[in-house]
C-alpha cells in the first residue's frame, strides 16, 4: 500500500501545464510593435533635441553661458551642458522665435540656463538669456561680468626708508 501512486489533484499538481503555441505566436507580433514603438518615440525625441541643439539661440546661450566667469565660478570647471532641453523653436525663414531652459551642472551645482529669442528679417536676437543657480542667483549673461578688480600701486611699507 505504501508503492501505490497518489492521485494528484489540481490543487497539488507540481507539473508545469504546458502553454499553447498559440499563445505564443499571438505575443510575438504585439511585441515587436511594442518595441517599433519606442524606437519610433526614440528617434523622433531625439531628432527634436538635434533640431533644438543645432538651432543659433541655443548655441548662442550655451556659449555665454560657459564663456561667463561668474558661471564659471558659481558652478567650477568644467561646466557641462545636461542632454534634457524644454522649450520651443518656431522658425519661419525670416522670422521666428526660441525659448530654452538648458540645464547646467559643474563640479559645485547645478543652474538653468533660461534663453529667449527672436528672428526678424533672418537674424537671430537674444532677448534673455539668464542663468539661475540652485541657490536662487540669478546670473544675466546680457549683462557683461564685471571687471576683476585690478590693484593699485603698492604703497611704501613702513620699514623701507624713504
Amino acid at each position: 500500500m505504501q508503492n501505490e501512486p497518489r492521485e494528484s489533484s489540481p490543487m497539488t499538481d507540481p507539473s508545469p501545464k504546458p502553454k499553447s503555441s498559440l499563445a505564443k505566436c499571438a505575443c510575438l507580433p504585439c511585441l515587436a510593435i511594442l518595441l517599433l514603438a519606442c524606437l519610433g518615440g526614440g528617434g523622433i525625441t531625439l531628432g527634436v533635441f538635434g533640431l533644438l541643439k543645432e538651432s543659433p539661440p541655443y548655441k548662442d546661450g550655451v556659449a555665454r553661458a560657459v564663456a561667463d566667469p561668474r558661471l564659471r565660478e558659481a558652478l567650477g570647471e568644467p561646466v557641462t551642458v545636461g542632454w534634457w532641453v524644454g522649450g520651443t523653436l518656431r522658425d519661419n525663414g525670416n522670422h521666428g522665435s526660441a525659448t530654452f531652459q538648458i540645464p547646467l551642472e559643474g563640479p559645485r551645482g547645478q543652474a538653468t540656463l533660461d534663453v529667449a529669442a527672436s528672428k526678424s528679417q533672418g537674424t537671430w536676437t537674444t532677448g534673455r538669456a539668464k542663468v539661475t543657480l540652485t541657490s536662487g542667483e540669478i546670473i544675466d549673461l546680457l549683462e557683461p561680468a564685471p571687471e576683476p578688480e585690478k590693484a593699485g600701486p603698492l604703497a611704501p611699507s613702513k620699514s623701507e626708508p624713504r
